[in-house]
């Protein structure tokens, strides 16, 4: 883990850091330490000398190489630039490097646009609910179904004291006299 500095790479590699594709500029993983959790200190050139921040570059010509600049260059801060890692000599390591990174922010996107469709779904849900909520009881819903239901529910009772229970009595009356007929013809035919 050596530091080299030098003012041709930090030209290339501090333009590269400005004109990242856009949503690329994010690191595709978590930083195990903080940008100024390590030893150690490394001063940047600004007037006060304070701690630079260590990175991790994820592009193509170095990715996975941490560097050091000033935590202040997007605000103003001075240009101090320098690579705490040498650079990936193994071209296999470089590229699986490369290819896990890629992996990682298309699966990131994908991720993105499902929750944005969970997100969608569930405000449609909730505005369908909120247009046709679900009555627990009809009736209550319209006051003219109450009153066909009141109606229809007398109509039964009604009905039942007044048809029904006639019927039953004149048909239990009728199978009586059958009955008694029937016994009386028999025991005058005898």
């Amino acid at each position: 883990m050596s530091s080299s500095f030098s003012s041709s790479s930090r030209a290339a590699s501090s333009s590269q850091r400005r004109f990242a594709p856009a949503g690329q500029t994010r690191s595709p993983v978590r930083y195990r330490v903080g940008p100024l959790d390590y030893e150690p200190a490394t001063p940047c050139w600004c007037k006060n000398r304070p701690k630079a921040a260590m990175w991790i570059s994820w592009s193509d010509e170095n990715p996975g190489r941490r560097y050091k600049t000033c935590a202040r260059s997007q605000m103003g801060g001075c240009e101090m630039y320098e690579w705490f890692d040498d650079p990936i000599e193994n071209l296999f390591l470089k590229q699986l490097v490369i290819d896990l990174r890629d992996k990682v922010r298309q699966l990131e996107r994908i991720n993105s646009e499902l929750r944005a469709e969970a997100t969608s779904v569930q405000q449609r849900q909730a505005a369908q609910k909120a247009v046709q909520p679900a009555p627990e009881d009809n009736v209550a819903v319209n006051p003219g179904i109450r009153a066909v239901n009141d109606a229809l529910t007398a109509s039964r009772a009604s009905f039942a004291t007044e048809v029904w229970f006639p019927c039953i009595l004149i048909s239990s009356y009728i199978i009586k006299l059958l009955c008694d007929d029937s016994v009386s013809y028999t025991n005058a035919g005898v």
